[in-house]
């Protein structure tokens, strides 16, 4: 009924949304101007490449492209608006050999890019191609790639901007060295030419159709799709690229006996490499609400675009320049989403990052896109490696603990080895969390829950050393059932697991410490990587300074026991008369390190550590807890006068004795 409701109230919204979506379509001139989020379809471009293992006739080929264009309008349907076409002449051997290190740097290394100078007058302010076709009278250009740049043109007669920078482009022998130290103004190359330092230079893309940066710009998701041969099957193997966060999914494999089946695998490998994308409207550090693109669109919970409770997603953060170039394309470390609650194309979700996190908390203007793509596992196991923040120097020997996120209970899974690694597997048990907003409110029954029966304990001690006891028909019998009444309430309330959602992927809560201290928790879903790095801060010297303060209090505590004994010897001299022993020991307690030299050492070993800076502040909170923990102890136990006492007691008792001795002279 709830829902029924909300899909009511909706209602306008989404029939003012379709209106909307119609006109856009329409009107073809106004497309890029007008474009609502969550009815517009992902513009979805598909590279195919048969591999020359593939002996398919043309014909067969053919079928199997149309095939496949009805199988992803049944599997995506509205969702998509997808075209196909061969991958590049120039990029089929790379996707051909390697698909899986065929990246986007690898992909867009024959893009052209304008190199100018920021020390030279001419180029000093060019921000742009646009500002360089107008700035400047020529732009150098080697003849080789002169030549790639006449087939470009030749492939898109049409464009503007080609012809535009075809009639400024002038062969040169000019070296990149020469505009790297300002003597000219701008070089035009490809992206595989550019010089490692690129210090006092622009590197400015050129956007030209039929590369990959204008791809980026003019697509949502770019799907490179490899047909092989293996043995008796057919493979196809389907890597998703995310074109405006720039972000690379892995490589699915799907594997069809017969050449009829291969479109329907295709297919489906296509409906798992694809990542749907959603973007944040709202969020605090524990849970956030977003946007589902192309989500009212959707009306078939099984389309691979939609999103479904107890999915993970994953956040990436995208700024831009003025001019639209990013310059900024981060995926949020140890940051997930899970999806808690489903409403249409708007999404609730919990939030859970690394130690004192953001979360998808952040500012929100024109140039930042925060969006979330939904996670794709593709391993069985992921190595965390713990490396010191800012050098990557591995931290061997830090526990791994995993939290429950249910109870918070936590649990050790081992330590991490000489590489600073650690492999968590898959669980085979599904995770299970709560809704944020749920969980607080557990959290608070479970506190009013305490406080009640706090109370009740109370009660019970009060009535029992009372000596007229309430009568059961009294106004304290409806106050104990009204209590009854709550108490129950809230232990239905804390014990309840109608609200827990299960997770599609298990995303694990881990917990890295270093001896006693915690470096930081990182929320990871196994199987996403191989390996997940770590960048934590260095524990190292505080570690050294716990183990050498360690060290010094044994030797205090094994001071304090010397002369403790030592003093228990002199006593038992004393009482048995031997004087003489009683002094030798005497001499053996003055002779062990006093008080005042201790002290001293503890001060040179405080300077000694402390004076390098190289501690963090909670390191040095603990550093210094831990001297003035060790400072007391000196002061407690090695100033007590156990000496003086000692020689006061020797004195006493010679003084006794020799009394005694006087007496015993003066008797005939």
């Amino acid at each position: 009924k709830a829902k029924m409701i909300g899909m009511i109230k909706r209602l306008p919204a989404m029939i003012g949304g379709l209106l909307l979506a119609c006109i856009c379509m329409s009107a073809p001139q106004a497309q890029d101007d007008v474009t609502v989020y969550e009815y517009e379809p992902y513009r979805v471009k598909v590279w195919y490449c048969f591999d020359k293992s593939v002996t398919a006739s043309e014909f067969s080929r053919e079928a199997y492209l149309r095939d496949l264009g009805w199988a992803v309008d049944r599997t995506f349907a509205a969702a998509w608006s997808c075209s196909f076409q061969p991958a590049p002449s120039t990029l089929q051997p790379l996707i051909t050999r390697d698909i899986d290190q065929a990246g986007i740097e690898q992909l867009s290394a024959d893009d052209f890019v304008l190199l100018t100078s920021t020390e030279n007058s001419k180029s000093k302010t060019i921000r742009t191609l646009v500002a360089a076709l107008e700035s400047l009278e020529s732009i150098p250009v080697s003849s080789t790639n002169l030549k790639f740049l006449e087939q470009r043109l030749n492939q898109f007669p049409a464009d503007d901007g080609l012809r535009a920078l075809a009639s400024k482009a002038a062969t040169s022998d000019l070296l990149i060295a020469d505009v790297l130290s300002g003597n000219q103004p701008a070089l035009l190359l490809r992206k595989r030419q550019l010089p490692n330092d690129l210090e006092n230079v622009r590197v400015l893309q050129t956007q030209l159709p039929g590369q990959i940066d204008w791809l980026l710009r003019s697509a949502d998701k770019l799907m490179v799709m490899l047909i092989s041969q293996k043995a008796d099957a057919l493979q196809v193997s389907v890597r998703e690229f995310d074109c405006p966060m720039q972000y690379e999914g892995p490589v699915v494999t799907h594997t069809a006996l017969r050449w009829e089946s291969l479109a329907r695998e295709s297919a489906s490998a296509m409906a798992r490499a694809f990542a749907p994308v959603a973007r944040v409207e709202d969020a605090t550090s524990s849970s956030a609400e977003l946007l589902l693109k192309a989500g009212g669109l959707i009306l078939n919970t099984n389309n691979p675009a939609s999103v479904h409770v107890g999915d993970l997603m994953h956040p990436i953060v995208r700024r831009d320049s003025r001019n639209g170039a990013p310059t900024l394309l981060q995926p949020q470390s140890w940051t997930f989403a899970a999806i808690t609650d489903v409403a249409s194309e708007e999404l609730r979700a919990n939030v859970y990052s690394y130690s004192n996190g953001p979360g998808l908390m952040g500012r929100r203007n024109r140039r930042t896109q925060r969006v979330l793509l939904k996670v794709r596992p593709v391993v069985d196991e992921t190595e965390i490696e713990v490396v010191v923040r800012g050098t990557g120097k591995p931290q061997p020997g830090c526990f791994v603990y995993q939290r429950d996120l249910l109870t918070d209970e936590f649990t050790l899974l081992g330590q991490t080895d000489w590489r600073g690694r650690f492999p968590i597997a898959v669980p085979k048990r599904p995770v299970r969390v709560l809704p944020a907003d749920v969980k607080q409110a557990k959290l608070r029954a479970q506190r009013e829950l305490d406080a009640l029966q706090a109370a009740e304990e109370q009660a019970k001690v009060s009535e029992a050393s009372s000596e007229t006891p309430e009568s059961p028909l009294g106004e304290g019998s409806a106050t104990n059932l009204a209590a009854e009444q709550k108490r129950q309430k809230l232990e239905e309330a804390v014990n309840t697991s109608d609200d827990e959602i299960t997770l599609t992927h298990p995303l694990l809560w881990v917990y890295v410490k270093s001896g006693e201290q915690v470096l930081g928790s990182l929320s990871m879903v196994p199987g996403l990587k191989q390996v997940e790095v770590a960048e934590l801060s260095d524990d190292t010297t505080r570690l050294e300074i716990e183990a050498f303060v360690r060290g010094f209090q044994v030797e205090i505590i094994d001071l304090i026991g010397l002369r403790n004994l030592l003093a228990a010897r002199i006593k038992l001299h004393l009482k048995n008369d031997r004087i003489k022993e009683a002094e030798e020991t005497l001499a053996e307690l003055r002779a062990l390190t006093n008080y005042s030299e201790m002290a001293s050492r503890l001060v040179e070993i405080q300077s000694a550590f402390l004076d390098s800076g190289d501690l963090p502040r909670y390191a040095q909170l603990r550093v210094d807890r831990m001297f003035k923990s060790t400072r007391d102890l000196l002061q407690k136990y090695l100033q007590d006068g156990l000496v003086q006492e000692s020689l006061e007691a020797i004195e006493a008792a010679k003084m006794t004795a020799a009394s005694s001795a006087d007496s015993s002279g003066e008797q005939p």
